[in-house]
């Protein structure tokens, strides 16, 4: 490590500015300090995706965060600087990095400028097309990105809400090497249907413990210069979410569409579309690649045999017998990530998901171990008012969901997945956890709601629908921990 510039002579008579380094090459590599017209501006240099806080000390021993300070990018030549006020007396300074982009403990801001006066009817244009609409991105910590790619997004939440539209940000429109702190693709998601504008961002900070999921926090966002309030902010499901979570990116990612009327393409066994539908739900619909090719859609991957790799595991899941499917099954998906993703899904009673819908879920063939695993796609419709008695086998009786029907029809993995929902209670689905990051993003994000003109709703249903979050929680918790399949723990 090196310290530059430690000491000013001045207005107070030591400042020194200590770096906590991380264990990996991560850390900052330089902090520097100047002093300009009796101002002192700190500058880090080091990694362009990393950003710090200022902590400060009297004694080296007790330290408190800097809350005016926020957090700093850091970078090389050309990395921001900012200001800070000293004390009168001796005191020393560290900088700690934050925990990324999607830090749950720090509320961003964002601010998108266009020059296009009309980018409003532009954005529009851009859902419709795939396309994007050039911006200027800053964030509050000094982050400054020219020509990124911006368009509306969604479904629901496009066609339903009101002028708050969700938001995707591609950081690479123009330059392919263009990164917003390490990522290449952001969303801000309006939450439309939820009031507290939480829910993505809790459901996902818990899932992803336990099973391949984006990260989740909230932020606010500015367009050219007026607020448009309160976000979430969410990883999107992509190959750089992938090389988090497998040994490489270089396998079959898939996604399966959420066909109008609910459910999943065009039907199948199940029946004809719908939330009865089973055609993007691994269900078998015959030898013929073409029977399938409605159902999903490969986002990237092989292309010549991912077809043939998909109906294969297909055809192992439904039509292996029953007595050989526990090994046959373990060959093709990855059974026990797929048992936690599925109870996760279930308990967190997510209905955009492979239990309700039968489809709007992601999965990936991984080519090291020639499996399919599951990749969480969406979570606004999680803790669904109407699910608090959801049933934890939800699924398992019915052929139109042939994960839960066939998995949970294997004795030995019916035990494991209660045993995984049972660690999920303990652990996660729990009022002393989720409570706490109920208030916890409730005092991050209430000034900004309450400021947000555009938000659709009272500050009466806000307060509501936040009360009805939390008693929902412990509501679920109780009906799961005395449902009869999980009070057995022997």
């Amino acid at each position: 490590m090196m310290i530059r510039n430690p000491i000013l002579a001045g207005a107070w008579s030591l400042l020194l500015i200590v770096t906590i380094l991380q264990t990996s090459s991560r850390g900052a590599d330089y902090v520097h300090l100047s002093r300009e017209n009796g101002q002192a501006s700190v500058l880090i240099e080091g990694k362009d995706d990393d950003d710090w806080h200022l902590e400060r000390s009297t004694d080296l021993r007790t330290w408190r965060r800097d809350s005016s300070f926020g957090t700093l990018l850091s970078g090389r030549i050309a990395a921001p600087t900012r200001q800070i006020e000293p004390a009168s007396g001796v005191e020393f300074y560290r900088v700690v990095k934050s925990q990324g982009l999607y830090d749950t403990n720090l509320f961003r801001t964002i601010r998108l400028t266009f020059t296009n006066s009309a980018w409003v009817s532009a954005l529009t244009g851009a859902r419709s097309r795939q396309t994007n609409v050039p911006a200027t991105l800053s964030m509050d910590n000094g982050a400054s990105l020219a020509d990124v790619g911006v368009r509306y997004k969604g479904n629901t939440s496009f066609t339903m809400a009101g002028a708050k539209k969700s938001v995707n940000l591609s950081i690479d429109y123009t330059n392919s090497a263009a990164r917003l702190m390490g990522h290449k693709t952001v969303n801000l998601n309006n939450a439309f249907g939820d009031e507290t504008i939480m829910r993505e961002p809790l459901y996902f900070n818990l899932m992803r413990q336990y099973a391949p999921c984006p990260r989740g926090s909230m932020a606010m966002l500015y367009i050219n210069d007026q607020y448009w309030g309160v976000y979430s902010l969410i990883e999107q499901e992509n190959s750089d979410l992938v090389s988090d979570w497998f040994p490489s990116n270089e396998g079959d990612r898939w996604r399966t569409p959420n066909a109008p009327g609910g459910g999943g393409g065009p039907g199948g066994p199940g029946g004809p579309g719908g939330f009865a539908g089973s055609g993007s739900a691994f269900a078998y619909l015959g030898t013929n690649i073409s029977s399938y090719s409605a159902n999903y859609e490969l986002k990237s991957g092989d292309s010549t045999n991912a077809w043939q790799r998909l109906v294969n595991a297909i055809i192992v899941l439904n039509q292996t017998p029953a007595n050989d499917l526990r090994d046959a099954v373990e060959q093709v998906f990855a059974v026990d990530s797929w048992l936690w993703y599925l109870g996760l899904e279930i308990v967190f009673a997510d209905d955009d998901s492979y239990w309700n819908k039968g489809a709007d879920y992601g999965f990936y063939y991984e080519l090291e171990s020639g499996r399919i695993h599951p990749i969480q796609h969406d979570g606004n419709e999680a803790f669904t008012a109407g699910d608090v008695s959801l049933s934890p086998v939800t699924g398992s009786t019915g052929t139109n969901r042939p994960l839960l029907y066939r998995l949970l029809g294997v004795p030995e993995l019916r035990q494991r997945y209660l045993a995984h929902l049972r660690t999920i209670l303990d652990e996660s689905f729990h009022p002393d956890v989720i409570i706490p990051m109920i208030n916890h993003f409730h005092a991050l994000s209430i000034d900004g709601v309450a400021a947000d003109l555009r938000r659709g709703y009272t500050m009466a249903s806000y307060t509501n629908d936040l009360r009805s979050l939390r008693t929902w929680v412990t509501n679920r918790y109780r009906f799961l921990t005395n449902h009869a399949e999980l009070t057995p723990r022997a």
